[in-house]
């Protein structure tokens, strides 16, 4: 939503016609759940969270969306903002409280990567994401996301959130307060949960210096939660 507002809009339909376009867009990454649901083997670069969640798939994706507008406005825009929707959808998934890791910088760096910080519920795969468990995944991601999704409806300009009579960084800070404010909330939330398991539960696979880098094999762990 943020980065369709980012994009620019001629009237509010267009807005929302955009938003919607970048909002589908994050959501490619996702698309390799489709030949493992038809018999793909689910490890290594062609399973879930493999290549398409890599920031080369990103780049992939924006130099197609730079070709597709290329007559347009605003291709080079379009291609910044195509590759950091997708490019985030692999850094978010590996905050993921059980995340296998993502192997965000292949070909570099094959090792797959999860962050110190996990604070987000894993989500249930396929039509177990229509459950109580589903539901609730949802309203918390919603709740950490809540701030930039108030951003990105902001009535005016964006430019307009930092010009005001008060300083830019009192604004900044009231911004950063309130994403504090809803992260802390959501790990109230979990930590009273019967649905989701906790957040903060310690990977065996994380390194002491607080990132896990596993290799590109097979995930031992049974469950579609992964």
């Amino acid at each position: 939503m943020l980065a369709g507002r980012l994009h620019g809009a001629r009237d509010s339909r267009d807005l929302m016609r955009t938003m919607s376009a970048y909002a589908g867009l994050s959501l490619l990454p996702d698309l390799d759940i489709l030949p493992v649901a038809l018999g793909q083997p689910d490890h290594g670069l062609l399973g879930h969270r493999g290549f398409t969640h890599t920031w080369v798939f990103a780049g992939l994706v924006a130099a197609l969306a730079y070709w597709i507008f290329r007559r347009g406005r605003y291709p080079v825009r379009v291609a910044v903002l195509s590759f950091l929707v997708v490019a985030s959808h692999g850094v978010l998934d590996a905050a993921t409280t059980d995340s296998r890791g993502i192997a965000l910088l292949w070909p570099l760096l094959p090792e797959r990567i999860t962050l110190p910080l996990r604070p987000i519920p894993v989500a249930p795969s396929g039509l177990a994401y229509l459950s109580a468990r589903g539901l609730e995944v949802s309203l918390v991601e919603a709740l950490y996301f809540l701030p930039l999704m108030l951003l990105a409806l902001w009535k005016g300009p964006l430019r307009s959130f930092l010009k005001s009579r008060h300083p830019v960084f009192a604004r900044v800070q009231v911004f950063l307060i309130a994403t504090a404010f809803c992260l802390v909330l959501g790990q109230i939330w979990l930590a009273h949960s019967e649905l989701v398991a906790k957040t903060w539960a310690p990977r065996a696979r994380a390194s002491p210096a607080g990132s896990a880098a596993a290799a590109l094999e097979p995930d031992p762990r049974p469950g579609p939660d992964r």
